[in-house]
C-alpha cells in the first residue's frame, strides 16, 4: 500500500480494488478494531473505514502516539526545561529531492524549504 500512497494513487479505483482485496480476510473474520500501523495508512483511512464498515473501529497509530506523548509531557513538566526550542529541521534523501519535497509537504502539511540529496556510496 505504501507505493500507492507515494505515487499519489489515493482515492483511485485501482487502489480501492487493492484495499478491498487486502481487507477482505479481516472483514470476513469480523475484525472489530484495526490499527493503522504505518505513517502512510492515514491517507487511506477514509477508504479503509468505508470498506470495513461501521462495525470496525479504525485507529490511526501515529495520532495515538502523538496524543500519548502530549499527555506524558503534560504530566512531566520537568522535561520542558531540558528541551531546546530553537532547533532547525533539515531534510535529506537518497532519492529525488523534488519528489521527497512534494511527498514530505503532503505528509507534514507544511512547507519544506529545502531538501538535500545524499549519496551513501
Amino acid at each position: 500500500l505504501v507505493p500507492l500512497v507515494e505515487e499519489g494513487w489515493v482515492g483511485r479505483p485501482e487502489t480501492n480494488r487493492i484495499l478491498k482485496k487486502y481487507l477482505r480476510h479481516l472483514k470476513d473474520r469480523k475484525v472489530d478494531t484495526l490499527l493503522l500501523g504505518c505513517t502512510h495508512y492515514p491517507f487511506l483511512q477514509k477508504d479503509i473505514v468505508r470498506i470495513m464498515g461501521k462495525t470496525c473501529k479504525v485507529l490511526d497509530g501515529p495520532e495515538i502516539i502523538a496524543d500519548k506523548l502530549e499527555d506524558y509531557l503534560q504530566r512531566h513538566p520537568e522535561i520542558e526545561c531540558r528541551v531546546t526550542k530553537n532547533g532547525k529541521r533539515a531534510f535529506f534523501t537518497t532519492d529525488d529531492p523534488g519528489r521527497f519535497k512534494l511527498l514530505g509537504e503532503k505528509f507534514l502539511s507544511q512547507d519544506i524549504p529545502e531538501v538535500e540529496k545524499l549519496s551513501l556510496g
